[in-house]
């Protein structure tokens, strides 16, 4: 289908088909995160900013990306972001099926919040992996999703914000991942570590890979952190080697020295 597209479109470029599957795996992205992961194709991150900009204005007049201005708290000091995702048309052109049309009236700025968030931690991951010369797998939900029979019968679903695996020459790290912004209460924290618990005490995973990912909650201040750390540790029965807490600015040093 990619390649029809293309033939139809001869103004589009290769540094467009990036955008546009940068968006498809991300859902929403801003300027700043999709010139970031853009980096390596320009001599500076002032000209990747400057010609993502013009490239996001074309795709825009195609029919393909569609933006909305958002007050979005912690991103940018708390000025109106912009954020950007493909339109159905957009959607459509990439996989050749059709998808609902994107309504941004509806979407809260939690959820995009959110997004951005998981995005952000992809971008340091990857910004990482580069620096020390890391290789990563990362992946998203559904994707990272895990399923197992309950005990009447249902399917359960742990659902991780990502599932990360870091490998160098001389290690290979395993993690799941929640991306936590302070909107939650510590009891509803406490309740998803007790659902990764209760999965690795099926061995599901383990018969599959042969260990059990860390449980990695990143938070956005020292403050959710030490609150978090002190609910996990007064929670009974929970594994203390199991989960670990982290701040986003910690998560390169995970991915370098592992959990420790």
């Amino acid at each position: 289908m990619m390649a029809s597209f293309f033939a139809q479109e001869p103004s589009r470029n290769p540094h467009q088909q990036v955008l546009l599957e940068l968006l498809a795996r991300y859902r929403f992205m801003t300027t700043r995160q999709l010139a970031h992961f853009r980096r390596d194709e320009f001599t500076s991150l002032s000209s990747a900013l400057r010609r993502t900009q013009i490239q996001l204005a074309h795709l825009v007049e195609l029919g393909l990306l569609t933006h909305l201005e958002r007050r979005i708290g912690g991103w940018q000091g708390g000025s109106s972001t912009t954020v950007w995702t493909l339109t159905a048309k957009g959607q459509r052109q990439l996989s050749g099926h059709r998808t609902r049309r994107i309504r941004p009236a509806r979407l809260s700025t939690s959820f995009l919040g959110h997004h951005l968030a998981i995005t952000e931690t992809c971008l340091i991951i990857d910004e990482t992996a580069r620096r020390h010369h890391l290789s990563t797998e990362t992946w998203l939900e559904p994707d990272c999703w895990r399923r197992t029979p309950g005990s009447l019968g249902q399917t359960l679903i742990l659902k991780p914000d990502l599932a990360l695996t870091v490998r160098s020459r001389q290690f290979e790290d395993h993690y799941f991942i929640e991306v936590d912004r302070d909107t939650e209460n510590p009891a509803r924290v406490l309740g998803k570590c007790q659902q990764y618990q209760a999965y690795q005490a099926t061995g599901t995973e383990q018969a599959a890979t042969g260990l059990f990912p860390a449980v990695i909650w990143l938070v956005p201040s020292p403050t959710r952190q030490a609150s978090l750390q002190a609910h996990l540790a007064h929670e009974p029965g929970l594994r203390a080697d199991l989960f670990h807490v982290l701040l986003l600015s910690q998560l390169p040093a995970l991915l370098r020295d592992g959990p420790g």
